[in-house]
């Protein structure tokens, strides 16, 4: 399996009223990746996969997703960004007013845990609303080992701003940042996360930080980490 779309070395570019559908568990399959592109624009389409919605990949800058419903897939994401050397930081993406469901993951970012280095700063997750979603909110900086690594991509100035709806797990928020480069200015403003997994007797929702820098405002659910 393979991606259905890529977006590479494009300046200037908008997808609008996009139907993509693949099974859940067809994996590869991204909706559309983006990589070494600027000003690119994905609106007004419906995309579900066996894996990310939309990936936005490395050396990109000024990124706009929005009214995307995705669902199934791996969610919307920024990355994976440091596996290969030559690859260049990733600035300025808005997400916003989009729609996810059954998925994965909702609004991620991810980093493999290797030697290349790089930046991925400001960075907006804004009005989604989550349906069923396992990790709503999740920043991953251990992508693609399971061994003790520590990535050394830096993630600063990231905003997931009011996002709602339920999460299959009792973890709703999961920043796992690097320790050589914790993670800066990351803020959570009006989240309102509810749990709606199939286990009943534990019903609590909770945040998950480590090495994260964080500021709340609003936050209503899951409690915000103390850190």
């Amino acid at each position: 399996m393979g991606f259905h779309t890529s977006v590479f070395y494009c300046y200037n570019f908008t997808a609008t009223n996009m139907k993509i559908i693949a099974p859940h568990n067809s994996p590869n399959t991204d909706g559309m990746h983006l990589s070494t592109s600027k000003l690119v624009t994905i609106a007004n389409s419906v995309i579900g996969t066996g894996d990310d919605c939309v990936s936005i990949g490395h050396s990109t800058e000024n990124i706009t997703v929005t009214n995307v419903t995705c669902g199934p897939g791996h969610g919307l994401s920024v990355g994976s960004l440091g596996k290969y050397s030559k690859e260049k930081g990733v600035y300025d993406v808005l997400v916003k007013n989009c729609t996810i469901f059954n998925a994965t993951n909702g609004a991620r970012i991810k980093t493999w845990a290797s030697p290349v280095s790089g930046l991925a700063s400001r960075i907006i997750f804004e009005d989604i609303v989550m349906y069923n979603v396992k990790n709503p909110i999740i920043i991953d900086q251990t992508y693609g080992t399971k061994k003790k690594k520590e990535s050394n991509w830096k993630v600063s100035n990231v905003q997931f701003k009011n996002i709602r709806g339920t999460s299959t797990t009792n973890v709703a928020v999961l920043l796992e940042c690097s320790k050589l480069f914790p993670c800066e200015g990351v803020e959570l403003r009006d989240i309102n996360l509810s749990y709606g997994g199939t286990n009943l007797r534990n019903t609590t929702i909770v945040s998950s930080c480590s090495n994260a820098k964080i500021a709340t405002f609003g936050v209503k659910n899951p409690p915000p980490c103390v850190v």
